[in-house]
């Protein structure tokens, strides 16, 4: 069973941020990170969970609104914490051969079109490192698979979205905890997001293709 770091990294007040990012993929604990990556206004990738960042108390940034020159001169806050703004293709380049990448494509007020070939631009002269793409949103995900079948898609389960969909197409599913008895026999799963000792003890039961977790550190260590 693979254990992925959720948002990259076991902090959550330093969740998509490249230099924990990378401290995280040296633990041999993690096998692999997910990220959350929007589309900014001049077609590049950033590392976000979030569309809209906080500068100061009431001032707000939109990703997709803004050029990715614009939003690396600025500093974000979140959580107390201030912030650089880094690109999937910084991530890449760092990105160890032998550890998994699980990107999840936030596609809310991004054109469909452009954000798939933005991604593809992006990612395929990585191909020979482990990469997997998942979405919650279908009609982009089922897109991109149609267009680019070489890569590893995965399709997001959870909350009321996507329960009814036909996941044929896509190589594996990201479902929600709740859900693993429903789908785990029928596509390989990563199951989000497991803090809990005894869940994951239950879920080896059900040959589940991995874990996502923000304390990967905590729960294997002591296993």
């Amino acid at each position: 069973m693979e254990y992925i770091a959720h948002r990259g990294n076991d902090k959550i007040n330093a969740e998509n941020r490249l230099e924990y990012i990378l401290k995280t993929l040296e633990n041999p604990l993690v096998d692999g990170i997910e990220v959350d990556v929007h589309l900014t206004k001049d077609y590049q990738l950033v590392l976000s969970h979030n569309l809209f960042l906080k500068e100061k108390t009431f001032d707000y940034t939109c990703i997709c609104k803004s050029k990715l020159r614009n939003l690396q001169k600025k500093q974000f806050v979140f959580e107390g914490n201030v912030f650089k703004i880094h690109t999937l293709k910084e991530l890449l380049e760092k990105l160890p051969a032998n550890k998994i990448l699980i990107i999840e494509c936030k596609t809310t007020l991004a054109d469909h079109k452009r954000y798939a070939k933005a991604l593809e631009k992006c990612v395929r002269k990585y191909k020979n490192k482990k990469i997997c793409i998942c979405s919650f949103d279908y009609a982009f995900l089922k897109d991109f698979k149609k267009y680019y079948p070489e890569y590893s898609c995965g399709l997001l389960i959870g909350y009321t979205l996507n329960q009814n969909k036909n996941y044929d197409i896509f190589d594996f599913l990201s479902v929600h905890s709740n859900l693993v008895k429903i789908y785990f026999q029928k596509k390989p799963c990563y199951v989000w997001t497991v803090n809990d000792k005894k869940e994951i003890e239950k879920l080896k039961q059900t040959n589940i293709k991995g874990v996502i977790s923000d304390h990967i550190n905590q729960l294997r260590s002591k296993m």
